[in-house]
């Protein structure tokens, strides 16, 4: 059956699916590096939007199937914050990009092993207002918190921190601040959805989720609309 939480998560994957494909032609005729991360960073939140929305009543709820969604929505969550890392690696520490873009890939291999194996013990309930609520076991928590919040504190600080050096392009700087207050809204609304219990409290984070995905895009173009080239805003 639809759930509010199936419906509002499910608009969300489309916005981001969206988002994603405008990248994806953006890089088509830039190839630019940056562009490229986005693509698959908004593609693959995508696909997690889709499959958490699936896994929160459509196809069935049962818990026994939409667990096995549930850690599959997850692993691509893990593989666009792999990719969304390495934006604020390649522009201050870029000769330490490929190595941790390394270990964050491990983790995500090893971290959704884990999501799988513990997805028999996960446990679901749906509200009388149409909100779906799974209940995590600890060892899945620990696993998605610890990977998430280093990324995304990561992300946010090292891309705020871009806007105040002054050695850096204007572009360069104000990109910093735009994409560092989209991981910010993106850190304070994702993980929000296993504490909702109310279909107000479900529009405004994945209201929220949009809006960060709205401030990535404006990082991404804002070059473009500055009429700035790609390599005059990242020196």
């Amino acid at each position: 059956m639809l759930t509010f939480t199936s419906i509002s998560t499910g608009l969300t994957s489309i916005f981001y699916f969206l988002a994603g494909l405008s990248a994806w032609r953006s890089w088509q005729k830039s190839k630019f590096y940056l562009s490229g991360y986005f693509v698959i960073f908004l593609l693959a939140f995508g696909v997690q939007q889709m499959l958490f929305s699936l896994a929160s009543g459509p196809i069935s709820l049962d818990i026994r199937i939409n667990a096995w969604l549930w850690a599959a929505a997850h692993l691509f969550m893990f593989i666009s914050l792999c990719y969304f890392i390495r934006v604020p690696l390649r522009m201050s520490f870029p000769k330490l990009e490929k190595t941790i873009f390394k270990i964050a890939i491990v983790y995500a291999v090893i971290g959704s092993f884990v999501l799988f194996l513990n997805a028999p013990q996960l446990t679901a309930k749906l509200e009388p207002n149409g909100v779906y609520l799974f209940k995590v076991p600890p060892v899945s928590v620990l696993v998605i918190v610890s990977f998430t919040t280093l990324t995304m504190l990561f992300s946010a600080i090292t891309l705020l921190r871009a806007f105040f050096k002054n050695s850096l392009s204007l572009v360069y700087r104000v990109r910093g601040l735009v994409l560092g207050l989209g991981m910010i809204v993106y850190l304070t609304s994702g993980p929000a959805h296993n504490l909702i219990k109310s279909p107000r409290g479900t529009i405004l984070v994945d209201a929220l989720l949009i809006l960060a995905g709205f401030l990535f895009i404006a990082g991404v173009y804002l070059p473009k609309i500055l009429k700035v080239k790609e390599e005059e805003a990242s020196v």
